[in-house]
């Protein structure tokens, strides 16, 4: 039996172990168009999961679901998650509403914190990942209190054996720090209670880029990733986000009419095969009718992972899975039955015991 574990344990490290490079992360959100997540992570290599297990309420409590959606959560997706790949992260979804309401009130503070920790306990996976957006409304209380909610967040978590990982958002010039004067990098550069922090270097279209422009330009996120590194010197801190996704919408028209796309989505729509790939940021892109198409691909994928990885970037995470390319030289396709046969040996032990821990703490 000894050997029969140890056996197992050396075939699932190899099935599983992550191509040469930069840590691979892939995001996982509930319900649609998201419903392929799976697909993706049991055909390709993927050291990180995040699926979507939190959400803070415009009220400021923190929920854990839903339950009833693909890719939920539920002792069988928590299984699933931990079987396919190597860390997890559960990541919270967190408008302003919500963030303020919670980071100001001592009460919900401590609530949250205790949802997090029973969460991590009940399921086993790697810590808890920290997405609260909309950072042109936070002011300076807001950044002082996110702060102290993290340290407390941080160190409960450590305390027990799980990390913290937070969010923010793209950076590439002192003026574009002007528009967030309330979310700085340097501020978690030395905080010990945060492990990751991932700079989401998508969605340039619904800033200056504008409807036609690239989710990710090669230029602009190459700055973004120099703000960072200019900010958290520690290399192994720093995740950087890039989109696999597209959008349309009409030209010269206001960014808030654009449609984000999964390339499954985009393709379906008319004038698919006539889009040409952009010199400048490797995405596809066409228009037809007055109406601008972008999507990503494979190629984009490695074109973008290629570029960070020359800037020294040890961490990426990709926006998102389901209905979207991942990148190539991944895949698991040659050797899928034997992934299968020992995600699944993982997958039922990780179910009995997800299970029983569900039992017990929930």
């Amino acid at each position: 039996m000894k050997r029969l574990a140890i056996a197992t344990h050396t075939i699932i490290l190899f099935c599983l172990a992550s191509i040469s490079g930069a840590e691979l992360q892939g995001w996982i959100f509930p319900g649609d168009p998201a419903c392929g997540a799976r697909d993706t992570y049991t055909n390709y290599q993927i050291d990180v999961l995040k699926p979507q297990y939190f959400n803070v309420e415009e009220d400021g409590s923190l929920t854990v679901g839903p339950s009833d959606s693909c890719n939920g959560y539920t002792p069988e997706n928590v299984a699933d998650v931990k079987a396919y790949s190597k860390r997890q992260f559960a990541t919270t979804a967190c408008q302003y509403t919500g963030f303020n309401a919670l980071i100001h009130d001592a009460s919900k503070v401590q609530q949250a914190i205790s949802t997090f920790l029973a969460t991590m306990q009940s399921t086993g996976m790697t810590g808890v990942e920290i997405d609260c957006e909309n950072y042109e409304q936070w002011t300076s209380d807001d950044r002082s209190a996110f702060i102290s909610f993290l340290t407390q967040l941080g160190d409960t978590l450590h305390a027990h054996g799980f990390q913290l990982m937070i969010d923010g958002p793209a950076i590439d010039t002192a003026d574009t720090q002007g528009g967030v004067p309330n979310f700085r990098y340097e501020d978690y550069a030395d905080l010990a209670a945060v492990d990751y922090v991932c700079v989401m270097a998508y969605d340039n279209q619904l800033g200056d880029g504008g409807t036609g422009g690239a989710v990710s330009p090669d230029a602009w996120l190459i700055q973004v990733v120099d703000w960072i590194q200019g900010k958290i010197t520690n290399s192994s801190k720093v995740v950087i986000g890039i989109g696999s996704y597209g959008y349309h919408g009409p030209v010269g028209q206001a960014t808030d009419q654009q449609v984000q796309d999964t390339k499954e989505e985009s393709s379906k729509y008319s004038g698919y095969e006539t889009a040409q790939r952009d010199s400048g940021s490797g995405e596809m892109m066409w228009t037809q009718n007055g109406i601008f198409y972008d999507y990503a691909d494979t190629t984009t994928l490695d074109h973008r992972r290629s570029l960070l990885e020359k800037q020294n970037v040890q961490h990426i995470s990709v926006w998102h899975l389901g209905g979207n390319d991942w990148f190539s030289g991944s895949s698991t396709n040659n050797n899928a039955a034997d992934v299968e046969k020992s995600a699944s040996i993982k997958l039922g032990a990780n179910m009995v015991i997800t299970a029983l821990l569900f039992a017990v703490l929930m």
